[in-house]
């Protein structure tokens, strides 16, 4: 049952991974906006990288363990993320920086080049 649960929560700490690279990769792409935009979106991305991986792991634990946090529960969750970091973080960090550079150009040099007086 142990290993089980070590199994479940390596998961749980791929999500969190995952979670990581998702944030990570919007900072790295929105991070010619501004330096107010900048500072701000670095604080409200830690807290909510934060708050969902707290979430992440309770749930796990929760649905897992029954609630219990052991030694191997806490174990599993660093070999899981431990595991994305060196697995699947290069692919899917270029993937997700892809991804929010399109939203960049989208959402703020094109507007930006629209809505500029030209001389």
């Amino acid at each position: 049952m142990q290993w089980k649960i070590f199994l479940f929560m390596g998961v749980v700490g791929t999500l969190i991974g995952l979670t990581y690279d998702v944030f990570r990769a919007f900072r790295i792409s929105f991070k010619r906006s501004g330096k107010r935009f900048d500072f701000v979106s670095a604080q409200v991305t830690d807290v909510i990288f934060a708050v969902v991986s707290f979430c992440l792991f309770t749930v796990g634990v929760y649905v897992f363990a029954k609630g219990e946090v052991r030694s191997y529960s806490v174990l599993g969750t660093l070999a899981g993320i431990g595991a994305y970091v060196l697995v699947l973080a290069p692919v899917t960090g270029r993937i997700f920086r892809i991804f929010f550079k399109i939203l960049y150009k989208i959402f703020i040099e094109f507007p930006k080049k629209l809505f500029t007086k030209r001389s």
